[in-house]
């Protein structure tokens, strides 16, 4: 990617990730100064150049003043329709058979329990997959920084992954590609480092957003 500076395209500082003004770009010597970190840098057409990524289109930003910053996003995909119609035909199937194991017992003649505690793996899963769907419905994710505190909330329904970080303690973070998959589609998470451990942030995402996100969280010393 080469640089350019016309547009939504903004550099960046590559020591703390800062965005540089104008007027501290020098086009014709190749060079930038950031004022954040007084750092001096070069830049040409064999180096890449950071930029600022635009907001990702299932992103609602939440305006919360100069040093604060704050977004959110509904959880719903249109992917997830299929597994909407998989998951009703799952739990009818466990209820026909549940209702047919205990139809027509008499007090005396309890329904066979190798019946009853076959199916038990499926109720499981399809407990999970009833849950998840509700939440993708119902929850959305916020992310929110006053400056020096991190915030990460799931809900209204309860969901891991709920977290306070201190920005200080966040000493780096990156994009990691995860496994699971919908449509054929990977998906993304943003891994910070607290306290020299890996910490999973956010996970689920599309590539755009993990990416919009890292730059966001690694802009929060420059704040």
């Amino acid at each position: 990617m080469t640089a350019s500076y016309h547009g939504a395209m903004k550099v960046i500082c590559p020591t703390c990730h800062a965005l540089v003004a104008a007027a501290d770009i020098n086009i014709q010597a190749m060079t930038a100064v950031c004022r954040a970190c007084n750092d001096v840098f070069t830049f040409g057409p064999s180096q890449e150049v950071s930029v600022a990524l635009g907001l990702p289109a299932r992103f609602t930003s939440v305006d919360e003043g100069p040093k604060r910053f704050g977004v959110s996003w509904w959880w719903w995909r249109w992917q997830y329709t299929f597994l909407f119609f998989f998951c009703i035909a799952w739990d009818a199937i466990l209820v026909f058979w549940y209702a047919k194991a205990f139809a027509g017992h008499s007090a005396s003649h309890d329904p066979d329990m190798m019946t009853v505690l076959f199916p038990i793996c499926h109720v499981a899963v399809g407990i999970g997959l009833t849950y998840f769907l509700i939440a993708s419905q119902c929850n959305r994710t916020r992310v929110a920084s006053d400056g020096d505190i991190l915030t990460i909330r799931h809900g209204p329904l309860p969901w891991r992954g709920n977290r306070t970080v201190s920005v200080h303690d966040l000493a780096d973070v990156r994009v990691e590609t995860k496994q699971q998959c919908t449509n054929g589609q990977p998906r993304f998470a943003v891994i910070g480092v607290v306290h020299g451990k890996d910490v999973a942030l956010l996970t689920g995402l599309d590539q755009d957003e993990a990416n919009w996100l890292r730059q966001q969280l690694a802009n929060l010393h420059s704040r």
